[in-house]
């Protein structure tokens, strides 16, 4: 039996590895030290690495980069090898410390949206430092506790759209191919049973049992019915992965339709973006965390615009106020306020990289844009409600549910006409919609 002590293991990534240890049978979590408490710990926690003096072979960090000198010298002087997982130290300190410490293995990019080959690549080297302790990482691998997180699979997807792109525009046709396969591979954690994004495992079996409610384990913060729509470089093929508009409206439909329930039994308890959820009551539609928040512009790709109208101004009405708790939930890095100010002035960057922002409805009656080159983008809202019965285009009538960054550039009038009852004949065509890879 291997004796592991936990420093430092506080977030998403940490408590992950905790889990897999504490279900390794010939692993045992014998003290934590500056561990998350939540009560069910069957080992002693510490709060000063010095009170911790428990018998152990190895020690796992998951503690801040200003916490590092401190925490090598403790295992030092103990002779404990120690797995070091920080991204907050610079190159020279992970230098000095790879040169000074043959007892340490560092994992440079510890972060669980990496994904799976990431992560495995981390644990095999953590192995060679463990292996002196005998702490065998492939009893990890055959527990199948480690899957292909859907989250890490459709970031990395857009990102390597984004790549392709600029490929192209370089000439470089044969690297632009080898990126545009590559950013297919979001289809990969599309299951047809569910009709919905679900992990896989290391063998590449779907993870099973599938709770679409269920929080965390595959999805980072979220469930099913948050992370399946986060194709943001081609809902097109997630339209026809679903079988087509009709089908995909009514999926979408069902995330505001479900009640506000959930499975919090990947985390013990429920976490502050669960109870947010529940506190705005908009069914399962969490706007509270960032990875839904452009779900609702998705109804410019399917035909059905006047539904993005609708649930927007619920949004901007129900879950943004003047008040100490104003906010329905995280800000992080600023995204919670951009989608607010975007979405005011009547549309939103669904894909970045993509050249084009999907529209919405405007909040304000009047706002201008003072762009950087010197040109303005004055945007007007004629009429009550919250449905855009016509668009105007410098003075123009407008049918499509995007708009094009250059023209906006360039200095552009925009005039939305708005209406309480849906315009059920605007924006429905193929040619309405805005960019997807899967319909260049």
């Amino acid at each position: 039996m291997v004796k592991i002590i936990m420093h430092g293991c506080n977030g998403h990534m940490g408590q992950v590895i905790s889990g897999l240890v504490e279900k390794d049978p010939d692993a045992e979590i014998v003290a934590g030290i500056d561990v998350a408490d939540q009560g069910k710990n069957s080992y002693p926690v510490y709060t000063n690495m010095e009170e911790c003096q428990v018998e152990a072979d190895a020690l796992i960090d998951f503690s801040s980069a200003k916490a590092t000198d401190a925490l090598l010298a403790y295992c030092e002087k103990r002779k404990l090898p120690v797995v070091l997982c920080t991204t907050g130290l610079s190159e020279e300190q992970l230098e000095k410390v790879e040169e000074t410490s043959k007892n340490v293995a560092v994992l440079k990019s510890a972060n669980m949206s990496l994904g799976i080959n990431t992560l495995m690549k981390l644990l095999q080297d953590a192995a060679k430092v463990l292996a002196t302790a005998g702490f065998d990482m492939e009893i990890v691998e055959k527990h199948h506790r480690l899957k292909l997180d859907a989250p890490s699979g459709t970031a990395l997807a857009l990102a390597d759209a984004c790549v392709a792109k600029v490929a192209r525009m370089l000439g470089k046709k044969e690297d632009a191919k080898y990126f545009e396969n590559r950013s297919k591979a979001y289809s990969k954690y599309f299951d047809r049973e569910s009709g919905l994004m679900r992990g896989r495992l290391l063998n590449g079996k779907f993870q099973s049992p599938f709770n679409p409610l269920k929080w965390g384990d595959a999805f980072t913060e979220g469930n099913a019915w948050h992370y399946t729509w986060s194709v943001f470089h081609d809902p097109e093929g997630l339209i026809l992965l679903m079988g087509g508009k009709e089908k995909f409206n009514q999926m979408l439909d069902s995330v505001f339709l479900l009640p506000p329930v959930f499975d919090n039994s990947y985390y013990g308890f429920t976490i502050h973006e669960i109870r947010e959820m529940q506190v705005m009551n908009m069914g399962n539609y969490a706007h509270g965390n960032q990875p839904i928040q452009h779900a609702i512009y998705l109804y410019d790709y399917s035909g059905q615009p006047w539904k993005c109208q609708y649930w927007i101004r619920q949004v901007m009405d129900k879950l943004y106020t003047p008040a100490p708790d104003g906010y329905c939930g995280d800000e992080d890095n600023g995204q919670t306020s951009a989608w607010y100010v975007f979405s005011a002035m009547g549309f939103y960057p669904v894909c970045p990289g993509s050249g084009q922002y999907v529209l919405g409805t405007p909040y304000f009656k009047s706002m201008k844009l003072h762009l950087e080159n010197g040109k303005e983008v004055d945007i007007q809202s004629e009429g009550k409600g919250c449905y855009v019965d016509e668009m105007l285009l410098n003075g123009k009538s407008y049918q499509h549910n995007y708009l094009d960054m250059r023209s906006l550039m360039q200095g552009t009038q925009i005039t939305y006409r708005l209406s309480e009852q849906p315009n059920l004949q605007r924006g429905i065509h193929k040619d309405d919609a805005p960019y997807s890879f899967s319909r260049k």
